[in-house]
This record gives structure tokens, sequence and C-alpha cells, in this order.
């Protein structure tokens, strides 16, 4: 199936007419994994032997303007999930706000006039912890190799979830959950996405890694994005 130009594979990538920008983005990707503690190099003896290394891969995207002009070239560093299998017993579920969710919460903010604001979050999935009953190796990502690792065989223990393994979006909903409690905010028991604030006039819809903040005070708005960012 043909992907399009702005979907291409690594190799198309790195080959192409933008691979200086695509080197360049995946230099940034695996900088911004080690910056966050994602993981450990550990010698791949070390592995227990039930447990299988699971490969990883580049998926490479070009980002444009609704104009069409290029506007970012994205490189991001995946787990083959679909390799996936230890550990991977019981539900892996992430929940969505829903649409009829979203529209009326869109709904009462236009009618009463509230203020909104739009978050997403940075490498959001390595931002929760990779539970210690469910550890996870990767192999290294290609073309790259820490530093002094040279004639080892070395494989990256994961302290973070990353992108494309099996449970990464539901470790990140519970992850935040307990960021949204600590800031005094509570499930709607009507939808899961839905947080509502306990003692404000404020809400907020979750989808995944995207937010959208809703309250009639936009102070109140940006002084709880700011404490969420902090925590």
């Amino acid at each position: 199936m043909d992907k399009g130009p702005d979907l291409p594979t690594l190799t198309e990538s790195i080959t192409g007419p933008y691979a200086e920008q695509f080197w360049t983005a995946m230099d940034a990707e695996i900088a911004s994994l080690e910056s966050k503690g994602t993981w450990a190099v550990v010698d791949r003896n070390s592995v227990p032997s039930n447990v299988k290394v699971i490969p990883g891969t580049f998926c490479q995207r070009v980002k444009r303007l609704p104009s069409g002009l290029l506007s970012k070239f994205k490189s991001r560093w995946c787990c083959r999930g679909n390799l996936q299998k230890n550990g991977m017993e019981g539900s892996n579920y992430s929940p969505l706000v829903g649409w009829p969710t979203v529209r009326t919460a869109l709904t009462l903010a236009a009618t009463h006039g509230w203020k909104s604001r739009q978050v997403d979050f940075t490498l959001a999935f390595c931002q929760s912890p990779q539970p210690v009953d469910k550890p996870l190796y990767t192999e290294l990502p290609k073309f790259y190799r820490p530093t002094g690792m040279d004639g080892r065989g070395v494989v990256l223990k994961l302290n973070k979830s990353i992108y494309g393994q099996v449970d990464s979006p539901k470790l990140f909903y519970e992850h935040l959950s307990k960021g949204m409690d600590k800031l005094g905010f509570k499930p709607s028991t009507s939808d899961p996405c839905l947080f509502i604030h306990q003692k404000h006039k404020l809400m907020v819809l979750n989808y995944c890694d995207d937010q959208i903040w809703l309250s009639p005070d936009n102070a109140l708005i940006e002084e709880y994005v700011d404490k969420l960012k902090k925590l």
C-alpha cells in the first residue's frame, strides 16, 4: 500500500531529498529519550532467559502547514509492540474521551462564554514509569550505539514506557490520572476522560496525550496547566 511521500520508510527518509533533516530529527528523538532517563543500557546476558528482547523502529513523518508547505520533519523511536508478548496478560485498554462528551462540554463553554486552552504533552508516554513487574527490554535503535560500549552485547532496559508498546497508552492514562488527582480533579462517572475540579469551575477533556481545558477564568486555566507541567 502506498503511504504517500509524507510517511516515508526509514530507508526512504535517509536516502531521499530530506535525508539531512531526517537524520537531525532522529538525533533529536534519541537525545530527548535519553534526557528523560527512558532506558538503562544493560548487558544482553543479564536479560532473564524467559524474556524476549523486542526490536524497535523509527517512524518517520513529514508534517505540513494547512497550506501544504513543509513544517517539520518528525522521527519517533517506537517499540515493535506487535512482537511484544511477555507480561501482556490482562487488559491494556486506555480510555479516550467520547465525542458526545466533547460536543457537550464545548457547547456548554460556548453558551456561557468560557475560555479554552489546548494542551499537548511532549513525549507523553515516556513520562509514565515502566512497571517493575513487567520489565521490557528493547534492541538498540538502528544506527545508534552508546558511547564506550563497542564490542559489548548490550540492550536497553526501559525505565519509562515508549510509543509502540502495547500498554503505553494505558500506563500514561494511569500516570496522568494520578497527577490530575493531586491537583484536585476527579474523573466523571459518565466519562473517565472528563476531569472535573472539585472546587473550581474547571474541566479537562483528555484524548490520549491531548487535552482541552475549559473554565470561565483564563487565569485559572493557566495556573493549573502550570501546576500540571511542574508535576
